[in-house]
């Protein structure tokens, strides 16, 4: 089996087409950091799906009065299960990784049957190099593009968002009380004006006892409060 698949070079290509494979989840998780990283600045309007999505969690849970605990784990989930042309991005990065081993293993394959097949150690070193450089390439990449960079980066800006610069309701302004010495002359100069009125005759002159003047006088106390 082993021989008849290096003869037709299936390990060669099993090992390109899962180099490939594993390069483009890389690039297309690089881009959906990127995307948000662009709406970093722009949190409140952002033009990104996922960002979009984030602050209405936010909003929504604001509504319903639930406090963040932890922003950390929030983020990260959100994160995760983010979506990039219908795949998630958790799915993403551990399609990477998957498409490592895989390469490793068919590297590992192919060059035991080098020696099973009795085969020159040129083809040997050939599908050595080839699998270990294949390898790299997946490793390296996600770190040269700063993949983990972005990453950590969209962490530590919506943490700070969240805990520090985060819209809140407005703060309701304490209602002082005018101190009841400063009431008074104003409602003595309204007494003395009923007083008036009831010494001409009017339809206040029933109330110039002095338990009523001095129930009229709560009375306006009570409205002027």
């Amino acid at each position: 089996m082993l021989h008849f698949m290096m003869t037709n070079q299936y390990f060669y290509y099993g090992i390109i087409a899962a180099g490939v494979l594993g390069l483009l989840s890389a690039v297309l998780t690089g881009l959906y950091y990127r995307m948000i990283v662009r709406d970093l600045k722009r949190v409140r309007k952002p033009k990104g799906k996922w960002m979009r999505s984030f602050v209405t969690e936010l909003d929504n849970r604001k509504m319903l009065q639930q406090n963040m605990q932890n922003a950390d784990a929030f983020i990260r989930s959100r994160l995760a299960s983010g979506k990039l042309f219908r795949i998630s991005v958790g799915s993403l990065h551990s399609f990477t990784n998957l498409m490592t081993f895989i390469v490793a293993v068919l590297t590992g394959l192919a060059v035991y049957a080098t020696f099973t097949g009795h085969m020159d150690l040129t083809t040997r070193l050939s599908y050595l190099a080839g699998g270990a450089s294949v390898c790299a390439v997946l490793l390296l990449f996600p770190i040269l593009t700063g993949n983990a960079r972005k990453s950590e980066l969209i962490l530590d800006s919506l943490t700070d968002y969240i805990e520090n610069c985060r819209p809140g309701q407005a703060p309701v302004a304490e209602t002082v009380t005018e101190p009841v010495k400063e009431k008074e002359p104003m409602l003595d100069q309204i007494v003395a004006g009923i007083r008036q009125s009831a010494a001409a005759g009017t339809k206040f002159s029933g109330l110039l006892s002095k338990d009523e003047e001095h129930i009229l006088r709560e009375v306006i106390r009570e409205y002027m409060v």
